[in-house]
């Protein structure tokens, strides 16, 4: 009892040293400088390992996070088991990789009328450009190479323009277009960016191999 006790105080204050590096900023504050931002995220990923240590390795961790309630946040069991999983503090057996759900495809071009008109004419004389849109498309219609390619995907490729893109997608590519983004069980997660794609060389066959090569990369599975 009195283990589980310390065990509870332990999680509790590491739960709230996270808040305190984490807790969102002032709206009227100025922005925190390089030199803060990397000291914050080194304290995070120091503090969540330790965390994590304490919990996954201890007996009393594990019985402070029963008693503690905090085995239901599933946000900070997320983040510390990928924080520990990264620096290798937890075997693949028990904590398996992220899981690809989904890709999303996202061009450097709109969606409307006046979009893509807009794009045919600068690709035409050089004044806009977009990677993804030569490995899916053709002069007119998809090309037959790209969907064999992406059927034969274990998951599905949904593409999307600039102006219609899921919010994640936006938030990830910081308008950095084009972008491939996988959604994982663990989250959205970029793969590859304009010169990823460019280097396909207009390729449905590479940008599958870019692909796999990112997931691995990122130490995701497929479904």
């Amino acid at each position: 009892m009195i283990v589980g006790f310390f065990g509870t105080v332990a999680v509790v204050a590491g739960v709230a040293a996270l808040w305190l590096v984490l807790r969102p900023r002032h709206p009227g504050a100025l922005p925190p400088s390089d030199e803060v931002i990397f000291s914050n995220r080194l304290k995070v990923e120091s503090l969540f390992r330790d965390l994590w240590r304490f919990v996954a390795v201890t007996a009393a961790g594990a019985s402070a996070v029963r008693r503690a309630g905090l085995a239901t946040r599933p946000e900070l069991r997320r983040r510390t088991r990928l924080l520990a999983w990264q620096a290798g503090e937890v075997s693949n057996a028990n904590d398996p990789r992220p899981t690809i759900t989904g890709l999303i495809g996202v061009y450097n071009a709109d969606g409307t009328l006046r979009g893509e008109l807009a794009y045919v004419v600068g690709s035409r004389l050089g004044t806009a450009h977009c990677s993804l849109c030569d490995i899916t498309h053709g002069r007119v219609r998809e090309r037959p190479q790209w969907r064999d390619c992406r059927d034969g995907l274990p998951v599905p490729f949904e593409t999307f323009h600039r102006n219609d893109q899921p919010e994640v997608t936006r938030m990830l590519a910081a308008d950095k277009l084009p972008v491939v983004v996988a959604t994982t069980t663990a989250g959205a997660v970029l793969l590859l960016g304009p010169d990823e794609l460019e280097r396909c060389g207009s390729s449905p066959e590479r940008l599958v191999e870019a692909i796999g090569t990112a997931a691995e990369r990122h130490h995701l599975e497929w479904s």
